[in-house]
């Protein structure tokens, strides 16, 4: 038994879908949310001063099962996240496979989208 099979996280994960209108798209969700046991550490941290203060923050998400794809809308403590590419499976054998997902936030801690 390792560390995937006793992770210290939980985030949970809304599916969602591209809605086409004439007035353009939009990302809509669909399904119920998923909590999802997991591995959470951080990548990177950065700043940048257009128009103002803008922050960027990584996070990888670590985890044996993963219901989400690059559309997907991921709540951890608090904050919205959404996907940097797809979700990449890991399967070298059955005791190391896993889920490797990294995450952007797009909203603080707090703060809804």
């Amino acid at each position: 038994m390792g560390l995937l099979d006793r992770t210290p996280h939980i985030v949970t994960v809304q599916r969602r879908k591209r809605r086409v209108t004439p007035h353009g798209s939009s990302l809509v969700a669909f399904g119920a949310p998923v909590d999802v046991s997991c591995v959470v550490r951080a990548l990177s941290a950065s700043e940048a001063a257009d128009l103002g203060l803008t922050t960027e923050t990584v996070h990888r998400v670590v985890s044996r099962e993963w219901p989400g794809d690059v559309l997907s809308l991921v709540t951890y403590n608090g904050a919205k996240w959404e996907p940097i590419g797809d979700p990449l499976w890991f399967d070298g054998s059955a005791r190391t496979q896993h889920w490797e997902v990294r995450l952007k936030r797009v909203s603080p801690n707090g703060a809804g989208l």
